[in-house]
């Protein structure tokens, strides 16, 4: 599996031969001031099997993560906990091609915008 992904401008770039570990909609207000959005989809994969072209800027944005973003145009890239050090959760949003990760899981879904649509099949993790 080989998955691709830049940020809007071009400026950052990623390439992963590795299937994702889960894929989740995280609904926690942190997720949605990044993103902007009402949520925010992540898929997790192995930090070594991400080959990036060019340099994320990163924000400590709470004491357990760090966030990952192009510095020019302001794309939101990745997610690190603290505690998973070999794990990175990609931004599905920055995916050429999103359509290839199922999302399997929900995060903070007490945290939903009431109005925003969800499966109530996929796990609150």
């Amino acid at each position: 599996m080989r998955l691709r992904g830049h940020c809007l401008c071009g400026e950052i770039a990623f390439v992963v031969e590795h299937p994702p570990f889960e894929v989740t909609h995280c609904y926690c207000s942190m997720c949605r001031r990044h993103s902007g959005a009402a949520l925010q989809t992540f898929a997790a994969f192995p930090t070594e099997a991400i080959l990036w072209t060019g340099r994320p800027a990163t924000f400590r944005s709470s004491t357990w993560a760090t966030r990952g973003f192009c510095s020019r145009c302001g794309s939101s890239l990745f997610l690190d906990y603290d505690d998973q050090a070999d794990t990175t959760w990609l931004t599905a949003g920055a995916f050429d091609d999103p359509d290839r990760l199922t999302p399997g899981l929900h995060w903070c879904l007490e945290d939903r915008v009431r109005w925003m649509p969800y499966d109530p099949n996929l796990p609150d993790g």
